[in-house]
């Protein structure tokens, strides 16, 4: 039996054992949500050219005709609204618990036993907008509901659950963007290698795995070397 309860208008779902669980998630969605969501990703539009995205699914259809940049709060709302399905979000968000029941009885162990710094509890913010996934630390993980075929919900959410306990050692030592996810993939192959998948890194990348190979686990030590690496001349 699953409990659903609302605050603040967002739905946040928990199992009746989820006390005996080292780490819970709790899923959440609204409208509002959504355009701040879409607020985020007009600021962050730019980085996501640099960075080689393909940005144009990112936003409602209705924003990509108008000028992103005057848009008002009202109007995003309006867009918002005229799309929002909530039965949808719902029906994502019992599959993604769904998944990480299974992933409790056969998996949960190893990325508990890591030796990453866990939080016990992650928010799983659900949105239609964006890349497939991102993260706001320490917490709180931003899945695009179009990613949520089973297993690849699980990918996705994991993949940010470990930018999110390395975080404070790549914005410590400046690891760059793409070495910073090269490094999430190798830790995610290494504790959990049935799981896995190798994304498309879009930079050279040698030296985060001469890193890994030396180092692991001690991740704040690759991330050092990584940073040192980067900012030789």
């Amino acid at each position: 039996m699953k409990v659903y309860s609302r605050k603040m208008k967002n739905l946040n779902i928990e199992s009746e054992h989820s006390q005996e669980r080292p780490i819970k998630l709790r899923i959440e969605y609204s409208p509002q949500l959504e355009v701040t969501r879409i607020r985020n990703v007009i600021e962050k539009l730019d980085w996501y050219k640099e960075q080689g995205y393909v940005e144009n699914s990112f936003l409602p259809h209705g924003i990509r005709r108008e000028k992103i940049r005057d848009l008002t709060e009202e109007r995003i709302g309006e867009i918002v609204s005229e799309e929002y399905d909530e039965d949808l979000y719902k029906e994502v968000a019992a599959r993604i618990w769904a998944e990480w029941e299974k992933f409790s009885e056969n998996g949960l162990q190893n990325l508990s036993e890591s030796g990453l710094e866990l939080q016990s509890e992650y928010r799983i913010r659900l949105t239609k907008y964006g890349p497939s996934g991102s993260y706001n630390y320490p917490d709180l993980v931003v899945l695009r509901i179009s990613e949520a075929g089973p297993e690849r919900t699980l990918k996705v959410i994991i993949h940010e659950i470990i930018h999110l306990a390395i975080q404070p050692y790549i914005e410590k030592h400046s690891v760059p963007h793409w070495k910073k996810e090269r490094l999430v993939d190798l830790i995610f192959q290494k504790i959990l290698p049935k799981l896995t998948t190798k994304q498309n890194i879009k930079e050279k990348v040698d030296d985060v795995d001469e890193s890994f190979d030396h180092y692991f686990p001690d991740i704040e030590k690759i991330a050092k070397v990584i940073g040192a690496t980067n900012k030789s001349p």
